[in-house]
């Protein structure tokens, strides 16, 4: 199954800087049924659309989080050393290799955004 690999922000008012951001597949977009946001939100409901993201960063961590985080897609380079181990696929890469470069150069919104 293929996910879309985005740079997420921390925060709502993240500044431009690299460490406001992280990495992560976005595995679904959803919105919650009017019923259960009256039900489970009394003070402050939440946002209308949320993502179920699960983040590269060598760690098993999964989060919901609101959509207005999602900055933008992003390249990535495998970091597989001298050589690249064989049992890497396309369709494994993201399980198996434990760090990633991301590539600032793919388009030129992710250059102004990285530097």
């Amino acid at each position: 199954m293929k996910y879309f690999i985005k740079l997420l922000r921390f925060f709502e008012q993240a500044l431009i800087f690299f460490s406001d951001y992280c990495v992560g597949q976005v595995r679904c977009i959803f919105s919650l049924p009017a019923v259960g946001v009256k039900s489970w939100f009394s003070n402050k409901p939440p946002p209308a659309h949320l993502a179920y993201v699960h983040y590269l960063d060598g760690v098993q961590q999964a989060s919901i989080i609101p959509v207005e985080l999602i900055q933008q897609s992003v390249h990535l380079i495998p970091d597989f050393g001298a050589i690249a181990p064989s049992n890497w696929k396309s369709s494994n890469v993201l399980e198996e290799a434990s760090h990633f470069f991301v590539s600032s150069f793919s388009d030129r919104f992710q250059y102004s955004t990285l530097y």
